[in-house]
């Protein structure tokens, strides 16, 4: 009797189960065509230093306990509860914002964090009738902003401070003298100042642009004639919402970034990415569907709360509006959500769903529906439903790698890698728990945040940092046997590194033989004895530190 193995997982009736199918696959790998081998290993990238992790244009940034890192980098900001939401473009230039779900939410600036949005000044200005200038007489009123500007670049500006009191020119003192408060957010370079038109009263929003300047000068003249002022001033340049935010997208096709907290989804102004207006938000669904994710996929956003999938119809703030999709189900965790070529992948709570931008598919299917209800099989534990909200998902070189918290961990401490390419099931154990993910396109790697704070690259090598791991495989039970006693066991296996591979014949789990490799030579021959048996599993385990490749098990 010949056996291969090069089936996946099932976990089901290992009397029903496909005839190549394995009732255990721990670290296994189905990619080679008619083998089944150890999976691809992981080394350490950087330690101590990143849990969770958001991709920049080019590298990536993460955080640890209370701070924040750029590519083995510390930023060397205390912030204290931080946790990477994701990240967005924020300019046409090199900033990104990094959302932290903590006490405020910052962004990064090449080597710098500051809080994202620049808070309004609260105090007013001091203004004072000055000798010279060409202005007219009459009284004025003025209000200034803080502005930051990179190089001769506008990025970002504040609402405007309360209104100074009157000043009143005449004679020969036709032109004013700005004196403004500093503000304490270091990335402020700039006043600008607004004021009415003569005779204008300081109560309306008639406020029109004077001139500006930077925060090192202390006083600045303001002489600009009416018909020289530029625009009005904006009194919607509010920062984000202070909130702790779960998901960011943008800016996407109309330069928008939307974020979302609870069930409502805020959203900037065009091509003002640190601009949030009060208004410029909806709603979506009932309080109790908390959204867990925002997602562009095929240039729409999609909306993923608790039980629902919405999109987002409309090309401006006038229009945006969430409608309502097919599916059935909603988001469990909002690191379980990614865009692949084939559609929007992600975790609900009876399994991984495939969304096509109208209704869902199920990619999990009863092969290993029993992770999804709380059953343990082949000693193949559950996921703990009570931390589901941590489980995580990513999707490299056509594979799915879900995270997920087994027995009583909060933090994913096995995965389940689905092959697209095969069709095949695998479960995966790094022998650490593994906090969240990152595609890193920029330097093409599978990256993991692990609970120490190491930051480790996956699929890479064939061990663990050097270190070996436990592949073990299990077969489909051989019935029909009408006690047949086999005499031999021939194995067609590759060992990379002369691992000490135990291969098990197995009656009813419980083990009646077993045969051991030390070497490379891929034919074994071994007689096994004279007991007889109804069926028999076949079962091949190793601490492996080099490559492992089963092609098949042959019974005599």
């Amino acid at each position: 009797m010949l056996l291969l193995m090069d089936g996946g997982l099932n976990l089901n009736d290992p009397l029903v189960i496909g005839e190549t199918e394995l009732a255990i696959a721990t670290n296994a790998d189905f990619r080679k065509k008619g083998v089944v081998r150890s999976r691809d290993g992981r080394a350490s990238v950087y330690t101590n230093q990143g849990t969770s992790f958001m991709q920049l244009a080019a590298g990536f940034l993460y955080s640890f306990g209370s701070n924040i890192f750029k590519d083995g980098t510390s930023l060397g900001t205390a912030i204290t509860g931080a946790t990477a939401v994701g990240s967005a473009k924020l300019y046409n230039v090199s900033n990104e914002v990094a959302l932290l779900s903590a006490q405020n939410n910052y962004k990064v600036d090449g080597s710098s964090v500051y809080i994202w949005g620049i808070a309004a000044p609260t105090v007013a200005p001091t203004m004072a009738a000055f000798a010279g200038g060409t202005m007219v007489a009459g009284t004025y009123y003025y209000k200034y902003t803080y502005a930051r500007y990179i190089g001769s670049t506008l990025v970002a500006e504040s609402n405007p401070s309360p209104v100074s009191t009157a000043v009143v020119l005449s004679g020969g003192n036709l032109q004013a003298t700005f004196t403004g408060v500093a503000s304490s957010d270091s990335q402020v370079t700039h006043y600008r100042i607004y004021r009415t038109l003569v005779n204008g009263a300081g109560t309306s929003d008639e406020f029109f642009f004077d001139v500006e300047t930077t925060l090192a000068t202390y006083q600045i003249l303001a002489s600009q004639a009416d018909t020289a002022l530029g625009t009005l001033v904006e009194i919607d340049n509010d920062p984000p919402p202070a909130s702790n935010f779960n998901s960011i997208v943008g800016p996407g096709a109309y330069g928008v970034i939307f974020v979302a907290y609870g069930n409502t989804v805020a959203f900037s102004k065009s091509i003002r990415p640190e601009s949030f207006p009060g208004t410029y938000y909806f709603t979506v669904g009932v309080p109790s569907q908390t959204i867990l994710g925002l997602i562009d996929w095929g240039g729409l956003i999609f909306i993923f709360n608790t039980s629902e999938v919405y999109f987002i119809q409309g090309t401006d703030a006038d229009s945006f509006y969430p409608v309502k999709t097919q599916a059935s189900r909603g988001l469990a965790a909002r690191r379980a959500l990614k865009a692949t070529p084939a559609g929007i992948e992600y975790l609900s709570y009876d399994g991984l769903y495939l969304f096509n931008g109208q209704s869902e598919v199920k990619l999990t299917g009863e092969k290993v529906d029993s992770l999804f209800r709380g059953e343990t099989i082949n000693g193949i534990s559950p996921i703990n439903k009570n931390s589901i909200a941590n489980c995580w998902l990513a999707y490299w070189n056509g594979k799915s790698f879900l995270g997920y918290p087994t027995a009583n961990n909060t933090v994913p401490d096995k995965v389940l890698v689905l092959d697209h390419e095969t069709g095949k099931a695998s479960i995966y154990d790094y022998g650490v728990s593994i906090n969240s993910v990152l595609e890193d396109k920029s330097g093409n790697r599978l990256l993991a945040g692990d609970s120490n704070g190491t930051v480790w690259q996956l699929e890479t090598g064939e061990n663990d940092a050097g270190s070996s791991f436990t592949f073990k495989v299990r077969s489909r039970e051989l019935s029909g046997l009408a006690h047949a006693t086999p005499s031999f066991i021939r194995h067609d296996i590759s060992n990379g590194s002369a691992n000490t591979i135990y291969t098990r014949l197995l009656s009813k789990t419980t083990t009646v033989h077993t045969t051991t490799i030390t070497d490379s030579n891929e034919h074994k021959r071994r007689l096994i004895g004279t007991e007889h048996f109804d069926s028999l599993q076949v079962e091949i385990e190793s601490l492996t530190t080099g490559r492992i490749e089963v092609g098949s098990i042959g019974l005599e």
